[in-house]
């Protein structure tokens, strides 16, 4: 059976799989607890009133779904949420620099205004989960802190909803992951790795800023224990190699291992210089290669799963070597997104786009994706093209905005 969501938070049920296949599998769930599951019958076998020994009681409604069960569908469409989720992310950028300066100088922070920002984040994400990703990923972005924190915690909370996190989960996680590098202000610029060679004085200086963002919120009250937490590990790695106390995986609080994952995707896909930044493609891979000792592996198969490989907004290359831009993620099925198809197979760009779904297509010699590309190297802008070719029905924001 596929099972599409559980009486609790997935984060708490460490098995990360979705299809139960065996006796010994249900007694793991049962040994956590799970005493509910709801399963999708189209992925997976129905259950019948001979199982259960049940005859179904009549004109009986449904259970109502989980709150913020893992894998629940987008309640409005993509092209329905970018526009309020380019709104959210930029008040979000606004926010979080402001509050970065305040460390800076040392003042008081007011917390309110940052948690404020995080609702209307979760708001966001739950109404689509992809539309704050493809902001986050392709309107300009540097390697500027706020900026960094604001993406981390967009990929983070998509990551926790994902999950199956609760509502208070995600507020914990979002308030963790948006105030995670706040540390850095009150750490000297050349204690910080900037494309520079630091001394083993500057590297021990720059190993701090997780214990002093967290001592310096904890003075401005009003931010949760766990979120501290988050914000005080997320450079923990799960061998134990970390810093700044050197935790091992069982040591490491669920959600900081969440951010621990968005936060080395986002500085492996943000580079100020194209040839440095991976692909969405090639930094999941690095991931779960280079970083296989570092990262919970089965963590790392579901944020593959929770942003797709190829997440919207993606350049990729297709079997037939034309390239296109991924539309939508079917978030069963990652590997077969929708593409708007830009170039063709000689790479010349097309007056016009063509949508393919990848997933619905008939016949012998199905179109794949064989790789992701890097925009820039066929002279793309990818976010200005987008806007000029209407690539969401118009709907996509100025990318100078």
């Amino acid at each position: 059976m596929h099972i599409e969501r559980l009486d609790r938070s997935w984060l708490e049920v460490p098995i990360f799989r979705h299809v139960i296949s065996s006796p010994e599998q249900v007694e793991q769930l049962i040994s956590f607890k799970v005493r509910e599951v709801y399963i999708d019958t189209d992925k997976g076998n129905d259950v019948t009133d001979a199982d259960t020994g049940d005859a179904p009681p009549a004109n009986t409604a449904p259970p109502p779904p989980a709150p913020l069960a893992g894998l629940q569908l987008d309640r409005v469409p993509f092209i329905e949420e970018i526009a309020s989720a380019d709104r959210t992310f930029h008040k979000a950028l606004g926010t979080i620099s402001s509050a970065m300066e305040l460390a800076r100088a040392g003042k008081m922070l007011q917390v309110e205004p940052v948690g404020e920002t995080v609702d209307s984040m979760i708001a966001s994400i739950l109404r689509n989960r992809d539309a704050m990703t493809a902001i986050a990923s392709l309107k300009e972005c540097s390697e500027e802190v706020y900026q960094h924190c604001v993406r981390v915690c967009v990929l983070s909370l998509v990551f926790g909803h994902h999950m199956g996190c609760t509502r208070d989960d995600l507020k914990t996680l979002g308030m963790g992951a948006i105030l995670h590098d706040i540390g850095k202000m009150q750490v000297p610029t050349e204690s910080q790795p900037a494309h520079r060679a630091m001394s083993e004085e500057q590297y021990k200086l720059y190993k701090k800023h997780p214990i002093i963002g967290a001592k310096y919120l904890n003075q401005m009250g009003n931010i949760g224990k766990r979120s501290l937490m988050i914000l005080l590990q997320h450079h923990e790695r799960a061998d134990g190699s970390g810093f700044p106390l050197g935790l091992a995986d069982d040591e490491i609080l669920e959600l900081s291992k969440l951010v621990v994952i968005a936060d080395t995707y986002d500085k492996l896909t943000v580079r100020e210089a194209p040839e440095e930044r991976l692909t969405p493609y090639d930094a999941i891979r690095w991931i779960r290669t280079w970083g296989r000792q570092q990262y919970n592996a089965e963590l790392v198969a579901a944020f593959e799963q929770a942003l797709g490989l190829y997440p919207v907004g993606s350049f990729v290359r297709l079997s037939d070597n034309r390239a296109g831009i991924v539309l939508a993620v079917h978030h069963h099925a990652t590997l077969l997104p929708q593409v708007w198809v830009a170039f063709d197979a000689e790479h010349r760009l097309l007056p016009e786009g063509q949508v393919v779904d990848l997933a619905a297509q008939e016949g012998r010699n199905p179109v794949t994706i064989v790789s992701a590309l890097n925009p820039e190297k066929l002279g793309i802008d990818l976010a200005t093209y987008i806007k000029d070719k209407h690539v969401f029905g118009g709907h996509w924001p100025d990318p100078a905005a």
